[in-house]
């Protein structure tokens, strides 16, 4: 299954060539990341305290005031949802689960240091990425289908629901 390709829930099916076309207005690092079916993470530079899916979507909505969220569902998939709890059930019926995750990731390894880290530093390369600690660890995630785009900051990342898991290994 592609990052945008829904499984079918009722009357307001989407159609996947509708998808496509929309994907070419989606910030670069958003088709990258659904192309390559692969994101970047700075686990040890994230901080965030929430972690239940319920959780990270009021936090995002409702006190950072995170549009992007359902600007992005109401885009890509024609969905005016007003609060956050119709934004999960809107997860949950694309991915036909009631147990999801959410993670943010960047498109490239840089990214997910220079935008999750301290001092927000840019990196000529990974082998410089080299803090008080020694070498910041990026983790890269990929994964193979149940994945749902719900928002594009572009290079500030992007945040995919998903069930089952995703790879995950450490490149640096």
């Amino acid at each position: 299954m592609n990052v945008l390709k829904l499984q079918p829930s009722g009357p307001k099916e989407i159609e996947e060539e509708k998808l496509v076309e929309k994907l070419d207005l989606l910030s670069t690092e958003a088709r990258k990341v659904i192309t390559t079916h692969t994101g970047f993470r700075c686990e040890e530079c994230a901080d965030y305290d929430y972690h239940e899916p319920l959780e990270v979507l009021d936090y995002e909505v409702n006190e950072l005031g995170n549009n992007d969220i359902p600007d992005t569902i109401d885009y890509l998939y024609n969905q005016h949802l007003d609060s956050v709890n119709e934004i999960d059930a809107f997860i949950k019926r694309q991915l036909r689960t009631d147990n999801y995750e959410l993670i943010w990731v960047a498109s490239d390894p840089l990214d997910a240091i220079e935008f999750y880290g301290e001092d927000h530093k840019r990196y000529s390369n990974l082998a410089s990425a080299i803090d008080g600690d020694g070498l910041i660890p990026v983790t890269k995630y990929s994964w193979q289908n149940n994945v749902l785009l719900i928002s594009d900051c572009g290079i500030d990342g992007q945040l995919l629901a998903y069930v089952n898991g995703l790879k995950s290994e450490t490149i640096n």
